[in-house]
């Protein structure tokens, strides 16, 4: 009986191996087809184009399921936890500032605003932080 080689992921060998596979099936029922005709051909295509979706289909749901080829943030967090691990998704750091005006601030001003993108550089035990506003920041003047 002839048998069909499924361990091809490539379209063309695909197609390949389904043509050998229909030449040699058993009792010569397809042996004098014209495969490369265009209505058969277009039937070849059509299986090979299916069974190569499937197969990549396939081989990434199968990745997705372990830890070491997932891609998929959500796959990953999901095998994490049946380890007993549960990730925690990065946050951003934030500062809180108090802001001193020395010398000749404009006296008749009832406000100050930090506009979105300003960068806020600090050091903290030798080492340099910035900070970038993500949105305006306005706050009352105290005298």
């Amino acid at each position: 009986m002839a048998q069909f080689n499924v361990t091809e992921l490539d379209f063309d060998r695909i197609k390949e191996n389904l043509i050998d596979y229909y030449k040699n099936y058993p009792g010569d029922k397809y042996k004098d087809y014209d495969f490369e005709g265009a209505g058969l051909n277009v039937l070849m295509d059509i299986l090979a184009y299916n069974t190569h979706y499937n197969a990549i289909n396939a081989h990434t749901s199968i990745n997705e399921t372990f830890l070491d080829s997932a891609q998929l943030r959500a796959n990953v967090v999901s095998r994490a936890k049946l380890l007993g691990y549960t990730p925690n998704s990065i946050t951003a750091p934030y500062c809180s500032l108090t802001l001193e005006f020395n010398g000749s601030v404009n006296s008749n001003a009832e406000s100050f605003t930090i506009e979105t993108g300003k960068k806020v550089t600090t050091k903290i035990d030798g080492v340099t932080y910035t900070f970038v506003t993500l949105q305006d920041y306005t706050t009352t003047l105290v005298a």
